[in-house]
């Protein structure tokens, strides 16, 4: 699972920061007392053993948990209290998965739909989505015709597509995905 940012032409990524922030699930505990701290722009990479806490600290992060106590900050302010939805963060999880009935561009555009982008811009942002991660001719296919290392790059495009947020022209993909907004 990864948590993205939405970061698009013209924002700047925002800071993240964990203040003694616990979970309990009953009598176990999944996430101790962790305070955490990423500068804005920054690479994390949340690494440890099955049941350490990493699936359940980014659930926090997003919003899709609430911690038993402590806090999250994005960009100094509060975020413990707001739902998913108010976070501006996305998240992918380790098995994604495309709605199989729809073909990629249907994909694409049901997260730029969901994200009230004007239907007049989402035929040009599903082919430049195509074209940034080199899936341009795909349109039409259904995901289970594409190539497990074509679906890898998909994945990718979710990251952005969560936020409906898309990188413009001179903006790297890397630079997308890395940032915490």
């Amino acid at each position: 699972m990864a948590a993205a940012s939405r970061v698009g032409a013209g924002q700047m990524a925002e800071s993240l920061e964990l203040e003694n922030v616990s979970k309990r699930f009953g009598a176990v505990a999944a996430v101790e007392p962790l305070t955490l701290a990423v500068q804005a722009g920054a690479l994390l990479a949340l690494l440890g053993p099955s049941g350490c806490g990493k699936t359940t600290t980014l659930r926090i992060i997003a919003g899709f948990e609430r911690p038993d106590s402590g806090l999250v900050r994005i960009g100094g302010r509060d975020v413990t209290p707001e739902p998913p939805n108010r976070r501006r963060l996305g998240m992918v999880f380790q098995n994604y998965s495309l709605f199989p009935h729809m073909t990629v561009a249907e994909n694409i555009a049901f997260g730029l739909k969901m994200s009230k982008v004007p239907r007049s811009e989402i035929p040009s942002r599903v082919s430049e989505a195509l074209s940034l991660v080199r899936l341009p001719g795909f349109e039409d296919r259904s995901p289970a015709q594409l190539h497990r290392y074509r679906r890898r790059l998909r994945l990718r495009l979710h990251l952005w597509l969560l936020g409906a947020m898309l990188p413009r022209a001179g903006e790297e993909p890397a630079q997308v995905a890395r940032g915490i907004h």
